[in-house]
């Protein structure tokens, strides 16, 4: 199945289906595009023009480790530490590819990933525009975050099942983006599973046997 096929692949792997999954839902384009995923335990980052890609790497770093790492506690005063600390290591974690990143360049940026979604949400209820994360705004929000986790305060755009992942992704997409020196980034709906579709409709063997079953054709 699917769900199958996606959970034995490497990093290195889901980045590349990652890619073939964002851009299948952007317009053809000559610039640079700076692809990112956060997920629970790595973070996949990509550079690409077109089909090509030009940098694929698998950072090891997630919203999950994250949280088991520095937020245990409910504490106001103790999360306010833990997000400077975890602020602090998501930087060192991003430098290691900063030199690579910064030789190749980019024009564009879109991340993709349900904390992604997460963070455009809040963004976009705090006066951001539709699909985007700012940074200024996550900047702005983080005592309302703090407040959110600490003290049971609504956070509008925040869905309550993603509440144990707010802090993390906080540290790892303000980390992320003072280090890139990014400013906006645009989410992206599309990713694994659409790249897994992606692979699985051009691969040869497929296509063979889907010409020679009774399954209607696939354009």
């Amino acid at each position: 199945s699917l769900g199958i096929e996606i959970s034995i692949i490497s990093g290195i792997q889901e980045a590349v289906l990652i890619y073939a999954g964002v851009i299948t839902a952007l317009p053809a384009s000559i610039d640079n595009r700076l692809i990112i995923d956060i997920g629970g335990g790595s973070t996949e980052i990509i550079v690409g023009c077109g089909q090509d890609r030009l940098l694929t790497e698998s950072m090891v770093i997630g919203c999950v480790t994250w949280r088991d790492t520095f937020f245990a506690s409910n504490d106001r005063d103790v999360l306010d530490r833990a997000m400077d600390r975890g602020l602090a290591k998501a930087h060192e974690v991003f430098q290691v590819n900063l030199p690579a990143l910064k030789r190749i360049g980019w024009q564009e940026v879109y991340a993709s990933s349900g904390t992604v979604k997460m963070l455009a949400s809040i963004c976009e209820s705090a006066g951001g525009a539709p699909g985007q994360i700012h940074y200024s705004k996550l900047m702005e929000l983080r005592p309302r975050f703090l407040d959110c986790v600490a003290d049971g305060a609504q956070l509008q755009g925040l869905k309550e099942r993603r509440l144990d992942l707010l802090l993390s992704g906080w540290c790892i997409m303000v980390g992320l983006m003072e280090v890139y020196g990014i400013k906006t980034i645009n989410f992206s709906s599309t990713a694994l599973r659409e790249g897994m579709l992606d692979f699985i409709v051009k691969n040869k063997k497929t296509i063979e046997t889907m010409s020679s079953s009774d399954l209607p054709a696939v354009s």
